[in-house]
């Protein structure tokens, strides 16, 4: 609530263009990520193999 009246001057800096084509910029740098973890390479690296799965301490 105290940083309330400063967003009003925030949203004057950062227009709907500048955020619109950050949010834009971020999701396009997460596309090979998101292919990566949809063919399966990269998950569960350095888990310990399958017995490690479920397990506690990754709670």
């Amino acid at each position: 609530m105290a940083i309330s009246p400063l967003s009003g001057h925030l949203l004057r800096l950062f227009p709907s263009v500048v955020t619109g084509t950050l949010i834009t910029a971020v999701g396009i740098s997460l596309i090979p990520v998101g292919l990566t973890m949809i063919g399966g390479q990269g998950v569960g690296v350095n888990l310990g193999g399958d017995s490690a799965y479920g397990s506690p301490m990754f709670f």
